[in-house]
């Protein structure tokens, strides 16, 4: 067994070196108060095919609730202007933008969202991965992968890559660039321009809440970067029909 740093959510990380090739597990006791978001990548981890590196396995014993993964080798993505990364993370983004929800209960981002946003501006039906940090990206020879499915929901199908426009802004890009990134994926083409302005609003405030009640030091950046996306947009002359 090789440790591996472990994330925010979970308290086990290391890959396993079994008879049959290399796994990656994940594990918290059974009575974490964050066992739910483990429980949560089990559950979503069949609807996503080569999106996120396959469940092979998940037992609960002993008190901990245990998942194996399909291990992967690679690295976490570069998100700097001219990254060689950034073609990949488009195709998978196009590809998880028609990613059905699956059957069972995801929560509506309009109900995580309630009181920031129109609810219209980000209804819909699509699974949707919604913390698309640069280490929940694993890079390889076979493309993009998303990791960590921890707090998945059920939105429009342009969120997930809203939710990396912001990062491409925090990594140096300029709103006007990582805008334009985006438009080679259909959904976030097709998106309502005031959904999107919307978006940046209702995204600008919650950090800014989040860091009033548990202030970190990695979202001040991300707040900048928000708050820079939404003045873009603002400022932007209105769209006139003719």
């Amino acid at each position: 067994m090789t440790p591996a740093d472990a994330g925010a959510t979970c308290r086990l990380a290391a890959t396993l070196h079994t008879p049959t090739g290399r796994v990656f597990c994940k594990g918290l006791p059974v009575n974490d108060r964050l066992a739910w978001t483990l429980r949560n990548e089990i559950r979503v981890n069949p609807h996503l095919p080569g999106i996120a590196p396959a469940l092979l396995w998940h037992v609960e014993q002993g008190g901990w609730l245990l998942a194996g993964f399909e291990h992967i080798p690679g690295w976490h993505a570069d998100l700097r202007p001219g990254s060689p990364d950034l073609p990949h993370l488009a195709a998978t983004l196009t590809a998880l933008a028609t990613a059905p929800a699956p059957a069972f209960l995801v929560r509506p981002f309009t109900a995580r969202w309630a009181g920031l946003i129109d609810p219209e501006h980000v209804a819909g039906e699509t699974l949707a991965h919604t913390d698309m940090s640069r280490r929940n990206w694993l890079i390889s020879g076979h493309g993009a992968r998303l990791v960590d499915w921890a707090t998945p929901a059920v939105g429009p199908p342009w969120l997930d890559t809203a939710m990396t426009v912001v990062r491409l802004v925090r990594y140096g890009h300029s709103p006007s660039d990582a805008e334009t990134w985006a438009q080679q994926i259909p959904a976030w083409a097709t998106a309502a321009d005031e959904a999107l302005t919307s978006f940046t609003d209702a995204l600008t405030r919650m950090w800014q809440r989040q860091q009033n009640q548990a202030p970190a030091a990695h979202r001040a950046a991300l707040i900048d970067a928000a708050r820079t996306w939404h003045l873009h947009r603002t400022r932007r002359p209105a769209l006139t029909a003719g």
